[in-house]
């Protein structure tokens, strides 16, 4: 079977970076927080005492109520080099699989199983389409097709209602009334704060399970710090708590904490969670920040959204060339971009990017229709048509046309 890494020992960050910046490092288990005697208890007893704690402890898989859950062969995706590689193992053995969720996880993970012909996978989806909180629809059926055409079973709209077998699994039973044979079982129906520890040593949690923080990474134990998947996220436009938890806010965390732990250096460095999403699913790649139309219609933002359409280098004839299509979503009035999202060839991953930045800085209509880029024929869209300004230019003449 063909896998995009040979081993998982390859995606393993070594000490090197950190020994050399002078940072000692010590392997084992926190089991209590004494904040107020600014201390940590370590499984072996031992007792270290700090200045400032970093909560970094990240998130814990989420366990279903579902029927069959602990029987062997059931797998979820745990930060753990020795669970990935039990996982990896039963995966080579596996011919009959299911995945439960269709998120980034599930859906990139039918990605990499469908590049064994000889596998059977099936992708269960509770919500009426795959990735439904990230993209809108029209990106959401693209991704379908492609996973379809990769000879991946996908089912939207149903839920799971059991895992059979006796010890290990056997099948899986839909509501439908579907029976689906299977030797391996993945859960990917999302994750958690693991916030336990910060809980016990009577820190403000919050109801989503994350450690309460204010703009600068505190909490309200005097030097206590959460930054990454345990820590509160808000979001850019509602200050609403946001369960997204992304690689990227947390090193923007991380730097942020970093700047302001020994006194407020920098003001108001992190305004808010805009969920900058990128993925790959069969050869294609697919992107959002901000708000969907989904989402803006869900908390009541009035919205004007357009989409444009390019090949992504010029002449289209190039070899090499892939269709780049982008969908912009503005704020009613205001003219203010609220989110976007894009499709096409490797570009995308930077281009998105780009749209977050603009949603960070409150760009408006104008400043986009108007933007100066540089262009090659082997890099980018013509500027003639590229698609980002072109969506913009749509956008605003569709907001010109509502002012009277």
């Amino acid at each position: 079977m063909m896998h995009t890494l040979a081993d998982t020992k390859q995606n393993a960050m070594g000490n090197t970076p950190l020994e050399k910046a002078g940072i000692e490092i010590k392997v084992g288990k926190v089991v209590s927080l004494d904040a107020k005697a600014h201390t940590v208890t370590l499984g072996a007893g031992e007792v270290l005492s700090y200045e400032k704690l970093v909560l970094a402890t990240g998130t814990e898989a989420c366990m279903p109520p579902i029927p069959g859950v602990d029987k062997q062969g059931v797998f979820t995706i745990k930060k753990s080099m020795s669970a990935m590689n039990a996982l990896r193992e039963k995966v080579h053995q596996a011919k009959k699989m299911v995945i439960i969720g269709g998120g980034f996880i599930g859906a990139e993970f039918a990605d990499e199983l469908s590049k064994d012909p000889d596998a059977e996978i099936y992708l269960i989806e509770i919500m009426p389409k795959l990735l439904l909180t990230v993209f809108d629809d029209e990106f959401c059926d693209e991704i379908t097709l492609l996973l379809e055409k990769q000879r991946i079973n996908i089912r939207t709209a149903v839920r799971v209602v059991s895992i059979d077998g006796k010890e290990g699994v056997e099948s899986v039973s839909l509501e439908s009334g579907e029976k689906i044979p299977a030797d391996l079982v993945l859960l990917s129906i999302g994750a958690k704060p693991s916030s336990k520890l910060a809980e016990k040593a009577g820190l403000r949690i919050i109801d989503n399970g994350s450690i309460w923080v204010d703009d600068y990474m505190r909490t309200d134990a005097e030097d206590v710090f959460a930054i990454g998947d345990c820590a509160l996220k808000r979001d850019f436009f509602t200050r609403k708590a946001a369960p997204v938890w992304l690689a990227s806010t947390a090193t923007a965390e991380a730097r942020n904490a970093g700047t302001n732990i020994y006194g407020i250096r920098v003001l108001h460095q992190i305004q808010g969670m805009i969920a900058a999403f990128s993925t790959q699913i069969g050869g294609k790649s697919f992107a959002s920040a901000g708000m969907t139309c989904r989402t803006c219609e869900r908390e009541g933002f009035r919205y004007v959204t357009t989409t444009a359409v390019a090949p992504d280098r010029h002449p289209g004839m190039l070899p090499g060339a892939s269709e780049l299509k982008v969908k912009l979503v503005f704020a009613d009035r205001a003219g203010v971009i609220l989110g976007g999202q894009v499709s096409g060839g490797s570009s995308v991953g930077e281009l998105i990017n780009v749209i977050a930045l603009a949603i960070q800085k409150r760009v408006p209509v104008r400043e986009l229709d108007m933007m100066q880029i540089a262009t090659h024929p082997l890099l980018t869209s013509a500027p003639t048509v590229h698609p980002l300004i072109n969506a913009a230019h749509q956008a605003l003449a569709k907001l010109r046309s509502t002012i009277k």
